[in-house]
């Protein structure tokens, strides 16, 4: 594919295949991070340096430093086997969301204010205190989505006069519909991968006489379609497909598979940005193929449908 001394000149996302990467670690820049790996093996350099090496699947990519306008000569990378790239140059990528690094300084601010106000807004929220919290202790206050058998809406809680987000499931919309292994999956999914900035924070879980809840430490606003009734301005527009794109980034280094990217589905916190919190089509995935065909109708990709087995790239 590209030999050393000719240097990786765009972002590549390896659709098939696998394509083993050469490099010299003593000149890798820290902006290279798809070459950061467990499975690095070393060999030798006769030009000198240290020589490492790493092999990249399907779904994966490299190359993304092109992105911010850096180049490394001392890069190969060799197919093997049969392999076939998508590939994104960094002038086709600003021509449609603007340079990378200002997006990305962009980006950092806002979290770093995101933050400052999720702290301040939550700063009376001690989840040692909420173990043992029923039904009672939290007043229901309006819906934000539904799907059939579990609402998700705002919630106060009575303590700390926040407002908190409660996912709610139907126990007996959920026997009706013979998804108790789904609950589950949905819960053990949410609390695995919480730790993530596109997935709120599992607080606490309890059961009632009619509903399992999950409480959760954000405040949602809206689904991500509520916004979009009206044409998006460009630079909203790519503020939006920025949040999904970290989102499923995020859910992928997590191994879990998504199959519900919707607007619909996808909502918005106070803050603006993207919570993923309906994990109904989740699976978790080490490197195979599921065959499941499912997902938002509208929204399946071509190897879902065909039935064939699909991975990580099904969500994009």
């Amino acid at each position: 594919m590209i030999l050393q001394n000719e240097g990786l000149s765009a972002l590549y996302i390896i659709q098939k295949g696998r394509v083993r990467i050469t490099f010299d670690a003593d000149l890798v820049s820290p902006n290279i991070s798809s070459l950061k790996s467990e499975n690095q093996k070393e060999g030798d350099n006769p030009q000198g340096g240290k020589e490492l090496s790493v092999e990249k699947t399907e779904g994966s990519y490299f190359g993304e430093w092109t992105l911010l306008g850096e180049y490394n000569d001392s890069i190969s990378a060799v197919a093997v086997g049969d392999v076939i790239c998508a590939m994104l140059t960094k002038e086709n990528f600003e021509s449609v969301v603007g340079p990378l690094r200002k997006l990305s300084q962009d980006d950092q601010k806002s979290r770093d204010h995101s933050s400052d106000f999720s702290k301040g807004s939550a700063k009376n929220v001690h989840i040692s205190s909420l173990t043992g919290v029923q039904l009672s202790d939290i007043e229901w206050k309006k819906c934000v989505y539904s799907t059939d058998c579990s609402e998700i809406g705002l919630v106060h809680f009575r303590e700390s006069e926040n407002l908190l987000s409660l996912k709610r499931f139907s126990k007996q919309k959920v026997k009706r519909l013979g998804k108790e292994a789904q609950v589950l999956k949905e819960k053990n999914l949410m609390k695995s991968v919480s730790n993530s900035p596109v997935v709120p924070q599992v607080l606490t879980t309890c059961v009632d006489q009619s509903h399992a809840n999950i409480l959760l430490n954000t405040y949602l606003a809206c689904p991500l379609a509520s916004i979009l009734h009206t044409p998006l301005g460009e630079l909203s527009a790519r503020f939006c497909a920025a949040l999904v794109v970290t989102a499923l980034e995020h859910l992928h280094k997590n191994d879990v598979l998504y199959r519900g990217v919707s607007p619909d589905v996808l909502l918005l916190d106070q803050t603006g940005y993207l919570q993923v919190v309906d994990f109904r089509f989740g699976k978790r995935l080490s490197g195979e193929r599921t065959y499941t065909i499912c997902g938002m109708a509208d929204f399946l990709a071509p190897e879902i449908v065909q039935g064939k087995g699909h991975g990580f790239t099904a969500d994009w």
